[in-house]
């Protein structure tokens, strides 16, 4: 996988076995941590824009669906 940039990581041919795995290891790390969030995107025809999504926690964005894309919005304060 390549890191984007610190904590944020792409694989674009992972299989589904290993996609699940690393899913699974994030599950047994997030249960460690107290404040943090983990989103996990990848492609996936079925779905609205092509694309799945699975979160562990409260993202510090929200995420919506506009015109089949995903889209991520913060709130204004």
């Amino acid at each position: 996988m390549l890191e984007l940039g610190p904590g944020v990581y792409t694989g674009s041919r992972l299989s589904v076995a290993v996609r699940e795995r690393v899913w699974k290891v994030l599950e047994d790390w997030f249960s460690a941590e107290d404040e943090a969030s983990v989103v996990m995107v990848w492609q996936e025809s079925a779905v609205p824009a092509g694309q799945a999504v699975r979160v562990l926690g409260i993202p510090p964005v929200g995420l919506t669906e506009v015109d089949g894309m995903v889209l991520a919005r913060r709130s204004v304060s």
